[in-house]
């Protein structure tokens, strides 16, 4: 299943994306066009890689917090082209959903993917942001020097009854909330009590 604009320009931000840069935007502001767009952009970026979803539509994207947009195409039309979906949590900021746009009126889908990834690593690098990592984003983490959490008891806390069982190298596996499979993920960045 993938998902096409069909007039695309009603899905122009009112969140000023003109300058190239990421903005942080509370989930809670964006219009009803604009978290659709978001919605857009996370199941083509999911489905394309046989992933499963978190949320059933684009309303329920706002159970988390805040989102980081950025619009890379040149010249800017203020439509977003990547998005990186966070929730705070009691061990820092969860990065929960990352993605770029796909088929739907993507110029730079090329350059929204080197966005994504750079923005992914400063804020892992930084402080206060972590995520769990399993397929395409665990094989770019595992070897860029960003610290994984290998503390198997303050995993399990933060999993709760989602916690299947620890493995080798600080890997475990988790049940997902909306689907059957036990996926194996691994901690990356900045993980706290």
């Amino acid at each position: 299943m993938k998902l096409l604009f069909e007039n695309w320009r009603q899905y122009i931000t009112e969140v000023d994306l003109s300058e190239g840069q990421w903005t942080d935007v509370d989930l809670a502001d964006l219009t009803t066009p604009e978290l659709n767009r978001i919605w857009t952009m996370y199941t083509n970026t999911y489905l394309n890689a046989g992933l499963d979803l978190s949320v059933a539509d684009a309303q329920g994207l706002r159970k988390y917090k805040a989102t980081f947009l950025i619009d890379v195409d040149t010249p800017p039309d203020g439509i977003a082209d990547a998005f990186i979906i966070y929730k705070p949590t009691p061990f820092g900021n969860k990065m929960s959903l990352l993605g770029t746009c796909q088929e739907e009126d993507c110029n730079a889908k090329r350059d929204a993917k080197r966005v994504l990834v750079e923005k992914m690593l400063d804020l892992l690098s930084a402080s206060d942001f972590f995520i769990e990592a399993g397929m395409k984003i665990e094989e770019i983490l595992r070897d860029s020097g960003i610290p994984y959490i290998c503390d198997e008891e303050r995993i399990k806390e933060f999993l709760g009854d989602k916690f299947v069982r620890f493995l080798d190298d600080c890997y475990y596996e988790r049940k997902l909330a909306m689907a059957d499979p036990v996926v194996v993920k691994r901690i990356y960045g900045s993980f706290h009590i």
